[in-house]
């Protein structure tokens, strides 16, 4: 029976950077206008259920109560939302993931930046994700319109979802203290001068001391990543990821590049070296630091002291199965599934 998952971040989109840059505010009520279009999408197909994320601000039943009388009546029966109580963290995106795989759904929709993606990612296990970009870190996330979206997954799971095509497989990063695997990324590693997480949100170029990426980026990105894009040199066809760290003023190189929407600036870089997956590999500053934090896909997440503390990071090689817009639609126009026979009513 084809199911969907829906999982919807009420707080990505609306972080310290819209204060300190130009990045964008995507609110709820945008978040809902995005559902509607993804259902609208999901309708085309024979989608049975579609299972939400609960949350505090209430994504489900707000989006059923905006849709047109002949949407309503078609989807109303197939909505279910999840039974736990929402605790507004990011485990609840995680808990969702993984309630979500153990009861077998085809794939699911997140609208969040890099940081939902990744929280979701911790617990989907093999269920592909469809990520669409709402928050300010949007590096995994596509940039999709939401009826596409909805095109796309409502495909995947009724016709589709045995067709390898259809996917692609990204790298992950395993976060290692003190040997003991405390975190991941789907995107970037930062280690960041600041001995809080507090507000979470980085933005301050001279606080950054290492960052990693866990992929070759082809297209340009903006936020912390972009530091070991622009770096990036010539790799070896085993290393999948790179890593740089931040110099002094006198550094050999010197890369300017997007921090955060509106926010450029220029980074001096002290050495790079590219990633093999499987490998551990010690977070060593060139810059002298203490107490800072371990940033992940954009958000400070774990403190630490680096004159006791040791921080490895690990590149897993196709961890996250994430669906392939393009591809998908490429399969449907080619197996006639946007086609209908029969004369168009007058």
């Amino acid at each position: 029976m084809p199911r969907v998952g829906i999982v919807v971040n009420p707080s990505a989109g609306k972080d310290v950077r819209r204060l300190i840059g130009y990045a964008s505010v995507v609110d709820n009520i945008e978040k809902i206008e995005i559902l509607r279009r993804i259902i609208v999408g999901l309708l085309q197909f024979d989608v049975r259920e579609l299972h939400f994320m609960p949350d505090a601000f209430g994504f489900a039943g707000k989006t059923l109560d905006s849709l047109k009388k002949t949407d309503l009546e078609r989807v109303a029966a197939k909505v279910r939302i999840l039974p736990f109580e929402p605790m507004g963290e990011a485990a609840d995106s995680t808990r969702a993931g993984a309630m979500m795989n153990a009861m077998g759904m085809d794939c699911i929709l997140v609208l969040g930046g890099d940081g939902t993606s990744k929280a979701v990612a911790a617990g989907c296990g093999k269920t592909p994700l469809l990520p669409i970009s709402t928050g300010t870190n949007n590096v995994f996330p596509y940039r999709i319109d939401g009826t596409v979206a909805g095109i796309v997954a409502g495909a995947y799971a009724t016709a589709l979802g045995d067709d390898p095509r259809a996917l692609l497989e990204e790298n992950m990063f395993n976060i290692y203290i003190n040997d003991r695997l405390v975190n991941h990324a789907l995107v970037d590693v930062v280690l960041y001068h600041e001995p809080f997480t507090s507000s979470r949100a980085m933005w301050e170029p001279e606080k950054v001391l290492f960052v990693a990426i866990s992929r070759c980026m082809r297209e340009p990105v903006v936020g912390m990543a972009s530091i070991a894009q622009v770096a990036m040199c010539r790799l070896r066809n085993d290393e999948l990821g790179f890593a740089c760290y931040v110099g002094t003023e006198n550094a050999k190189m010197r890369v300017v590049t997007p921090i955060a929407p509106g926010l450029v600036r220029e980074i001096p870089i002290s050495r790079s070296k590219g990633l093999v997956a499987g490998r551990r590999y010690r977070v060593t500053p060139d810059l002298p630091a203490k107490w800072c934090t371990v940033s992940v896909d954009g958000e400070r997440e774990n403190e630490v002291d680096m004159e006791k503390d040791i921080v490895e990071i690990e590149l897993v090689e196709k961890a996250v199965r994430v669906l392939n817009p393009g591809s998908i639609y490429r399969l449907m126009l080619k197996k006639g599934l946007l086609r209908k026979s029969g004369r168009m009513s007058s």
